[in-house]
Order: structure tokens, then C-alpha cells, then sequence
């Protein structure tokens, strides 16, 4: 059977991101522009010579996990479990493309109540008065590594700073409903101190609970939208 989850070569699957349809699920006949489209896990070309074309998160389907060192030594991880991304990918010029996305700053989840309050307080995020927390692309690079990175303004609280997200595509696929799906995982590191998250607390023995560098990962399927 032919192996629709993804192209072979890391460096392919970069592009394939933003060109081709890998279709598993028997023969699909026409897209919705009406072009040809080929019988199972075969190559299917989706470029189109205008526009780009807009995709919108399954958020059932994605998550955006973060990971903070505790005292040290430990870890703890926690999720955001409202977010929403806005994404325009030009299959011809991906360099063209954009990315937008707003993660609500008060559903943090730790699995910790009494942290999470903590979390959403002034002392942290401050949900009240900042409710949101914000990405917006200002440059993309497709690299010949397989990675796509994306540069842009990341806004916490009410301090902007310059990130770079990067971007590891998964697959491409059209569902047995004729939805074109694809997935990908990004990834940035960030010093929370850049963003006005300065809180912390000395124990008595000199060790300092909550580290400055938090590792954020967005596991994200996008549906193209027709």
C-alpha cells in the first residue's frame, strides 16, 4: 500500500507543504478547481498560478504545549487550550505566505488549579487586562533543511518582541471527505523576562523555582478553507 503520510526526504516535505496533495484514501477525482487528481497515495499538484489560499486550525486536533524548568532540576509542562491561527500559504511564492495567531491567555492548564490561578494573575499573564497573546508573521524562509522558519512579532502582556518560529511540516492529505488537511509542528524558545513575566521567588536554600526560558511547541492540522 502506498504510504500517504508523507513525502519521502526531509527537504521535500517542506515544499510538499505548500505544493502538493498526498491523497491515501482511493481515488479522488476533481478538486474543486476542477484539475485532475490521481487514485491512492500518488502525488497530486494543488498550485494554483493567483492567490494564496486560506487554511483554518482543527482545534479539536491541535494543541499548544509549553515546558518551564522548576527548581532546577524538574520540569513542568502545561497547555493552552484556546488558540486560533489564521494562515494564507502561497503554493508558487511560500516566502509570500503569512501566519497569524491569538491564544487565549486565562486557559492556561497546568493540571495544577492553585498554579494556573497564579498564571492568569497579575503577577503573570494578567488575562484581565490582557486577555490575548499574539503571533504575526513578518518574514518566511523555506530552508533545504526541511524546516520553514517564520519571523515575526510575538506580543505578551503589553510587550512585543521578535521571534522566530521553527516550522517542521508533517504531512499533506486529502480526507475521505474531500478536505485537503495538513499538519505541522512549530517551535520557539523564548526568555519570559523579555516579556515583562518577571516573578519569582528565592528559597531559603538560594534555589530559584521557576526558570526564564520556556519552551513552546504548537502540534497544528489545518483544513484548507474553499
Amino acid at each position: 500500500m502506498a504510504d500517504w503520510r508523507r513525502p519521502k526526504g526531509v527537504q521535500g516535505l517542506a515544499r510538499s507543504f505548500f505544493q502538493p496533495c498526498w491523497v491515501g484514501f482511493g481515488e479522488c477525482r476533481k478538486d474543486f478547481r476542477g484539475n485532475a487528481l490521481h487514485k491512492g497515495g500518488t502525488q497530486v499538484s494543488m498550485t494554483t498560478p493567483t492567490t494564496a489560499s486560506a487554511w483554518v486550525i482543527d482545534a479539536a486536533r491541535s494543541r499548544v504545549d509549553f515546558v518551564v524548568r522548576h527548581l532546577t532540576e524538574t520540569t513542568v509542562a502545561g497547555q493552552f487550550k484556546k488558540f486560533d491561527v489564521d494562515l494564507l500559504l502561497d503554493d508558487r511564492h511560500p516566502e509570500r505566505s503569512s501566519l497569524t495567531a491569538r491564544i487565549d491567555a486565562a486557559s492556561v492548564d497546568t493540571g495544577e488549579p492553585q498554579r494556573d490561578a497564579l498564571l492568569r494573575s497579575p503577577l503573570f499573564f494578567d488575562a484581565k487586562r490582557f486577555p490575548f497573546m499574539t503571533f504575526t508573521s513578518r518574514r518566511i524562509d523555506v530552508g533545504g533543511d526541511g524546516h520553514v522558519r517564520v519571523h515575526g512579532d510575538l506580543t505578551i502582556r503589553d510587550v512585543t518582541r521578535p521571534v522566530t518560529l521553527v516550522v517542521t511540516p508533517s504531512w499533506k492529505m486529502r480526507d475521505p471527505w474531500g478536505k485537503v488537511r495538513a499538519a505541522f509542528r512549530a517551535q520557539v524558545t523564548i526568555d519570559r523576562k523579555d516579556f515583562g513575566l518577571t516573578w519569582n521567588a528565592a528559597y531559603e536554600v538560594g534555589w530559584i523555582p521557576i526558570g526564564d526560558d520556556i519552551a513552546i511547541a504548537v502540534d497544528a492540522e489545518v483544513v484548507k478553507d474553499r
